[in-house]
């Protein structure tokens, strides 16, 4: 006992010392990480005065992949990198916005202090959580101030209001104290302290330098990008001016300019305002500068401001792994020479890749580690090991999980004899055949009868001959047959093949010519499965196999005799019943009868199923005791009556009866002994026993045997049964819907004209085509929401008959601001074709007709600087009938009821004065509030394609989306409907799902995906856009893949092909049986622990003493 209890203590203190655990985090090693998260906390809102400027940035390779116009022309936009986006599209939509304005309206038609103010809010509230920031920066002394009393060409020192996302905690109208995220803080960043933001010594202009101060000096628009509008207004309602006018203006540079319009910063500290971490995009303003001067020398087109829009740096996600393609000399695409700061710090195993993930933001555990090529996954394992598990994961599960099982079993070599599935490869080969050609094999001859015009043969045939396969009257013959064998790592199933050689010359080009000769160089194979074949259980009655010199017949029977007929009855096998038992019939002997309730032989599977009592007391034939005399003629009228007969339909069988179905033959005279012997019951009524109570089942097969021996008509074989048949297949084809859905869509796109011979319904998809697409195109949906609030909250804040001592009033939107504000909307997002705001009847009073829809669309698919605006209210049909601006205004045109609506809190700070000495409220209230949608108020429709009869408006498949926007009522108390702002983007940037989903999921493509339910599970790819096949099989758990290539799954475009050809008359071309997995091998059993092997043998020595 002392032995055990010191031996005990011994391995106590081996496991104390030398075998000691890690907990979480403690073994994950310090790296890039760590240290950017070391910098970001060693700054605050309290101590970022006191902080030298480099340690208010971080490295530029902290954001990985920044959206570039070079990247959206031939790159997928993943998910992770949607909001960069959308701050990317915004800053680019008001430079372009605010380029257009200045340089098109006068200076006291230009936007107001308020206009601005509440632009750059309605970015923020609009982009909910894509946008934490909104601003514009205006260059020293370049902005002149037309809404300040007598200050008419005159420029103030600095301007640059910017608006965020304030904290909202401790507001006093906040009575629930708790973040809303629906407070907005606003201030004029080139007044009151600290309003120095074009310093180099300021400590949060890291955009400032991108784009300003611009050197241009006279050459007026040198190195500025010209942008084309081409206006068609209306002339009168469904009436568009003849003549369209072109406006050019100066703006950001082009996409494709090796700048392109829009710059990042560097992550940066927004020290004294937000307190966070930020990163921006910034997009120049163009003007002309001076503007009004008799110098007109010193004119030039300049970039006077910078749009800036930013997103939380903590939102941002991460890259941790590492890229794995060419290297950045190997490729021309400048993203791809961006460095990865983050790269290598995944901690996936060297049999995993790593994946990165979309929505972690700044943390660890953003990828997914999936198995490398020639791997599979544990079966315990359901998918890839996921990230943010292994990274909280001690180092004693990091080091025994997570790790791939290597994929056992990948045998090509099919001619080796170890391989499982190659049976048939020793029946022709290898040939040994050596040098006398054509020795053995058999010469076929074959004539040709060309025509040598048309109509006509050509007089002399051509004879050809070749060798080929052993003749049919061969010994061998041409083709020969394999043992039954288990299918291995394809299949998986049990065949049964025929094969035949295929002859050619080899060698084929040699000065050698003896060693030529005619040889077996491949066989053809073809199988079946196993359990489709039939087996014959009856014994073979009549020569033996010495009597007979059919080879056939000296062929064993392994299941014969395993009938169960009875000895008054003989057997006879049966077609279709394949490998299972009851394949058979028992006829009576010559001499017996069937009893009177049988109808027919006794059927195999009936007899197969009996129990041992119904065995012994049926399935036997009744002697026959008085015989007739065989008929020796028959007449052929009789025989035309049995096949002439009409016949009946499947309704009608549910009144079985022989004497309607032999009406007819009973006023023939000739027959009445045969029509006697037939009896004229219902054979269903007659089984009524218990013990022939299974009989009951294969009644109607009896009845119609029973038919086809007496008429010759076998009513399964009716026209109506075989089309049901037919239907059948269908089941597993693509669904129709699908098909009809795609077939639409390729016509159009191919040949929009075929649009103006189709009706509106034809040109639209069902809704349920549009599945996820909130989410997809959720930042074209807040651009229209963007719009929608930055209308709302003008038209529920701004009031023109107020007086300030200062600054003027505010005056109402013109109609040049709102196309605008379309045009510049249409012009920044690639996956928009246009953007609309319609107004509802009176609702736009600064305009000369009832209705104004303003419409901005791209001249050119690809990202132009060509637009086009179209005021919709010209178009001979107009907007007010349309389908997505009735819905909505049947909504919302009389119950714009404030509870629905979300409001927003605008606290917004002012300069004081024209130098800015000092920041104040502003004058119309502190804080303004007004009432806004979000994104369930509006509604997406379904897929259209646009078809303009006069080539007004791009004909596009589109999807839109329309919200509405509000404003106070003529007496300014109650909310009402002012209209709709409408976005229409590109539908073959949707991405389809082919996966199977629930039933409550509205998908039209759902479940249209061919992956094997058994062995894979479908997973959608995202990025391609609006085509079939964007699919993966992955393998499930306990199943691997079978192929050693670059893949882990299946691809849904090889499926989809796969499929057709298995569909087509190629369909044995087709490897779509082989497309997926097999079950997985059990990895080798690990030897026990060392601890474990002590102890066991501790216990052992304590129970023999």
């Amino acid at each position: 006992m002392s032995v055990f209890i010191r031996l005990c203590i011994s391995l106590l203190l081996c496991i104390l010392l030398f075998n000691r655990s890690y907990s979480q985090f403690e073994w994950i090693t310090y790296d890039k990480i760590d240290e950017i998260m070391d910098r970001m906390n060693a700054v605050n809102g309290l101590n970022c005065y006191q902080k030298q400027p480099s340690e208010l940035v971080l490295p530029e390779e902290a954001v990985y992949q920044k959206p570039s116009i070079e990247m959206l022309k031939k790159d997928i936009i993943m998910r992770n990198r949607t909001q960069l986006l959308h701050i990317r599209n915004i800053a680019h939509r008001n430079a372009l916005l605010f380029s257009y304005l200045f340089q098109r309206l006068f200076d006291f038609e230009e936007p107001g202090l308020t206009y601005i103010l509440l632009h750059n809010a309605a970015d923020v509230t609009g982009g909910r959580s894509m946008i934490n920031g909104s601003g514009v920066y205006f260059d020293q002394d370049k902005y002149y101030p037309h809404w300040y009393k007598n200050f008419f060409n005159k420029t103030i020192p600095l301007f640059g209001p910017y608006a965020w996302r304030a904290d909202d905690f401790y507001d006093a109208f906040n009575w629930r104290n708790e973040w809303t995220n629906q407070t907005i803080q606003e201030e004029d960043s080139g007044a009151g302290r600290n309003h120095q933001y074009t310093s180099r010594y300021n400590r949060r202009n890291e955009w400032y330098s991108k784009w300003l101060p611009d050197q241009t000096r006279n050459d007026q628009g040198r190195g500025k990008p010209v942008h084309t509008v081409q206006l068609l207004l209306a002339e009168r309602m469904y009436k568009l001016r003849d003549v369209p006018q072109n406006i050019e203006f100066y703006g950001p540079p082009h996409p494709e300019d090796p700048q392109g319009p829009t710059l990042w910063t560097r992550p940066y500290f927004d020290c004294g305002r937000s307190d966070k971490w930020i990163i921006s995009a910034v997009s120049p303003i163009v003007d002309i500068y001076p503007r009004h001067t008799e110098y007109r020398h010193l004119q030039a087109m300049r970039n006077l401001a910078v749009a800036v829009t930013h997103i939380d740096f903590l939102m941002t996600d991460i890259n941790q792994c590492i890229e794995v393609g060419p290297t950045s000399a190997q490729t021309n695409d400048p993203q791809s020479k961006q460095p990865n700061m983050f790269a290598g710090t995944d901690k996936c195993k060297p049999t995993t890749r790593c994946e990165p993930l979309f929505g972690f933001g700044f943390r660890r555990g953003g990828y997914q580690c999936l198995c490398q090529p020639g791997f599979r996954y544990p079966p315990y394992q359901d998918g890839p090991f996921q990230g943010y598990i292994i990274e909280k994961a001690t180092k004693e599960e990091y080091e025994n999980n997570f790790d791939c099982l290597k994929v056992e079993c990948i045998n090509h070599q099919y001619t080796s004899r170890y391989n499982r599935r190659n049976e048939w490869y020793s029946k022709w080969l290898p040939d040994q055949t050596r040098n006398d050609q054509g020795r053995g094999k058999p010469v076929h001859t074959v004539q040709l009868l060309l025509a040598e015009r048309m109509y006509k043969l050509r007089d002399v045939p051509q004879n050809i001959e070749f060798y080929g396969p052993p003749h049919p009257e061969d010994p061998q013959g041409p083709t020969l047959w394999t043992r039954p064998y288990f299918d291995c790592g394809r299949s998986d199933k049990w065949i049964i093949s025929a094969v035949s050689p295929i002859v050619d010359i080899y060698p084929r080009h040699t000065e050698y010519r003896h060693l030529q000769a005619m040889r077996n160089l491949a066989v053809a194979v073809t199988h079946i499965d196993f359990l489709m074949t039939d087996i014959n259980q009856c014994i073979e009655v009549g020569p033996t196999s010495a009597q007979t010199n059919d080879p056939q017949s000296k062929q064993p029977n392994m299941f014969a005799g395993t009938d169960k007929c009875k000895p008054t009855t003989r057997c006879e096998p049966l077609f279709g019943f394949g490998f299972r038992r009851g394949g058979y019939q028992c006829l009576c002997q010559p001499g017996f009868r069937y009893p009177p309730y049988q109808d027919g032989p006794f059927q195999g599977y009936i007899i197969e199923k009996a129990t041992k009592e119904e065995y012994e007391n049926n399935f036997d034939c009744l002697k026959v005791e008085l015989y007739l005399q065989v008929p020796q003629n028959f007449y052929q009228s009789n025989i035309e009556v049995f096949a002439s007969r009409t016949r009946r339909s499947i309704d009608y069988n549910s009144n079985i009866s022989n004497e309607s179905i032999y009406n007819d033959l009973s006023k023939d005279p000739i027959l009445p002994l045969l029509i006697e012997s037939i009896p004229k019951v219902n054979p269903i009524a007659t089984i009524s026993s218990p013990t022939s109570s299974f009989l009951k089942s294969s009644v109607d097969r009896f009845a119609s045997f029973s038919g086809k021996l007496i008429t010759g008509f076998d009513n399964y074989k009716s026209e109506d049964y075989m089309k049901k048949n037919r239907k059948k297949r269908y089941a597993y084809e693509r669904p129709t819907r699908v098909a009809t859905i795609m077939q639409l869509y390729d016509r159009l796109s191919r040949d929009p004209q075929l649009c103006e011979f189709m009706t509106e319904d034809e040109l639209t998809m069902p809704g349920d085509a549009l599945n996820d697409v909130d989410i997809q195109f959720e930042s074209q949906a807040r651009l229209a929401l963007t719009l929608s609030h930055f209308l709302s909250s003008f038209y529920q804040i701004v009031n023109p008959a107020e007086d300030f001592p200062l600054r003027k009033a505010e005056l109402d939107l013109t109609d040049e601001q709102l196309i605008g504000e379309v045009l510049a909307a249409a012009g920044g997002d690639y996956k928009v074709v246009g953007v609309g705001i319609f107004f509802d009847r009176g609702k736009f009073r600064n305009y000369r007709l009832p209705y104004f829809g303003p419409y901005a669309y791209r001249a050119e698919k690809d990202i132009s600087r060509k637009y086009t605006v179209v005021d919709w209210a010209g178009l001979p049909d107009g907007y007010e009938n349309e389908i997505w601006f009735r819905t909505l205004k049947a909504r919302w045109a009389t119950n714009a009821d404030r509870s629905e609506l979300t409001e927003h809190w605008l606290k917004l700070f002012i300069r004081s004065d024209y130098s800015g000495n000092a920041l104040v409220h502003h004058e119309s209230g502190f804080p303004l509030y007004s009432y806004a949608p979000e994104l369930k108020h509006g509604q997406w429709f379904p897929p259209t394609f646009q078809c303009s009869r006069n080539y007004t408006l791009p004909r596009q498949w589109i999807v839109t989306y329309a919200v509405p926007f509000f404003g106070l009522d003529a007496l300014g108390i109650n909310l009402e409907f002012k209209g709709v702002v409408r976005v229409d983007a590109y539908l073959n940037y949707l991405d389809i799902n082919q996966c199977s989903m629930p039933h409550y999921v509205p998908n039209a493509f759902k479940g249209s995906d061919r992956c094997d339910y058994q062995s894979t599970v479908c997973e959608p790819i995202f990025g391609r856009g609006f085509i079939l096949g964007t699919y993966k099989c992955r393998c499930r758990p306990g199943y691997e893949y079978p192929f050693i290539d670059y893949n882990d799954f299946f691809n849904g475009d090889a499926m989809d092909k796969q499929w057709e050809i298995l569909m087509s008359n190629n369909s044995l071309l087709s490897r779509f049986d082989q497309l997926k997995c097999r079950i997985a091998i059990a990895s080798s059993i690990r030897p026990l622990n060392l601890i474990l092997l002590l102890l066991t043998i501790s216990f052992a020595m304590l129970i023999n003493r």
